[in-house]
């Protein structure tokens, strides 16, 4: 390997390990605070209020997937090509395409909100409306924290997050002890710690904001984003529908019980989403400036040191849990699901499948190429609608 290619792994390594561990811990930040907020809200509200806040949250997160796709991640690979007064024009272009698209999905949400509460449903109403609420604030914080991983500033995201997913959990705990939690307050909380959020991330990236708008390149920038992410937002969208097609297909073809037991099992492989939005978030801004910098060469040795570097933590985890599958599912949920661990090690399988896939879109992504993981993302939709529901 030439000395310039060995000092570029090193460098790329060095940056891995350095901002990787403020990654996982960030990310460690988020996985716990949502968990224990589920905690609290289940244990705060009755069962079948519960249950509508689930379904709300699964809205919640299809529209934040899509937003992901279609402003996060071109972002986190444009921007690399941007410096001075372009990347600060740029960071306020995409600021006001966040607004855009929480005004365009809280209007369809309000008018569905406002038809439900003419017909009667005055909860379901409530709910609706603050989903609303939670989805742009949580749509715009969530865009800042990619910010400041964009420009390396790892420690000020976790801050960041721990006023929005810290301050939503304070606020759950406090109104399920107060006895005053409900599904719309719960959303309402969100939103409101997120928008606070949203404040000080202002406040933090004031210096990547440019101080005249320039309205020409605010749609040329909006054009740049959509022929990027509108191939994100084909995989987003085909990707959420085969995950929601597996729980329909359990419960419609087996039953109800299997599809629960799926995701109990399921929970066991969690702490690999630990590792995986970590590579996400702090890999994909990484690859970008590498591609800018040193081309393909330099993306396909970054890719080998994020195999080298992740490869053995996801192989160990995959392998404990399988070996170990009756011990893990008995601590976690008793006698219950034991009779399922036979299942475990096919989903470790499938897992560790889904991130020997991560570097290679990563890689993707920062060579400006969605399209091929729309076309691949095609593909396992086309076999799952066939071959996969046979």
């Amino acid at each position: 390997m030439p000395r310039s290619a060995r000092d570029s792994l090193a460098a790329a390594s060095g940056y891995l390990l350095k901002y990787g561990v403020w990654g996982v811990g960030d990310q460690a930040l988020l996985s716990a605070s949502n968990f224990l907020t589920l905690i609290f809200i289940a244990r705060g509200v009755s069962p079948r209020d519960f249950g509508s806040y689930a379904l709300a949250l699964t809205f919640v997160l299809f529209t934040m997937s899509l937003q992901t796709a279609l402003l996060n991640k071109p972002f986190a690979v444009i921007s690399a090509s941007r410096e001075g007064e372009a990347y600060k024009q740029y960071v306020v272009s995409v600021i006001l395409s966040q607004c855009a698209y929480a005004f365009a999905v809280n209007v369809l949400v309000l008018s569905a909100a406002l038809v439900a509460y003419l017909a009667g449903f005055e909860g379901t109403a409530a709910l609706m409306a603050a989903t609303g609420l939670a989805i742009g604030g949580w749509g715009l914080q969530e865009f800042l924290r990619q910010v400041l991983y964009v420009e390396g500033r790892l420690r000020a995201a976790m801050l960041n997050d721990s006023i929005s997913y810290g301050g939503q959990l304070l606020a759950v705990v406090v109104a399920a002890l107060l006895g005053v939690l409900t599904p719309a307050l719960a959303f309402v909380l969100v939103g409101a710690t997120s928008l606070a959020a949203f404040g000080v991330g202002l406040i933090q990236i004031r210096g990547s904001l440019c101080l005249r708008l320039n309205w020409q390149a605010v749609f040329e920038d909006g054009s740049e984003i959509w022929r990027f992410g509108r191939w994100m937002i084909g995989a987003a969208l085909l990707l959420g529908a085969i995950d929601l097609a597996y729980f329909w297909l359990v419960a419609g073809f087996v039953s109800v019980v299997a599809a629960g037991a799926l995701r109990a099992v399921m929970a066991v492989l969690g702490p690999t989403h630990l590792l995986l939005k970590t590579m996400d978030t702090t890999l994909t801004p990484v690859a970008a400036r590498v591609a800018e910098r040193e081309g393909a060469p330099g993306v396909k040795r970054l890719v080998w040191t994020m195999f080298l570097l992740t490869g053995p933590l996801m192989a160990g985890f995959c392998l404990l849990v399988s070996v170990l599958a009756p011990e893990v599912l008995a601590l976690l949920y008793g006698e219950q699901y034991q009779s399922y661990a036979r299942v475990v090690p096919l989903l470790a399988l499938s897992y560790f499948l889904s991130y020997a896939y991560r570097p290679i879109s990563i890689a993707l992504i920062s060579r400006r190429q969605p399209e091929a993981i729309f076309r691949g993302q095609l593909l396992q939709a086309a076999f799952f609608g066939t071959f996969g529901i046979a």
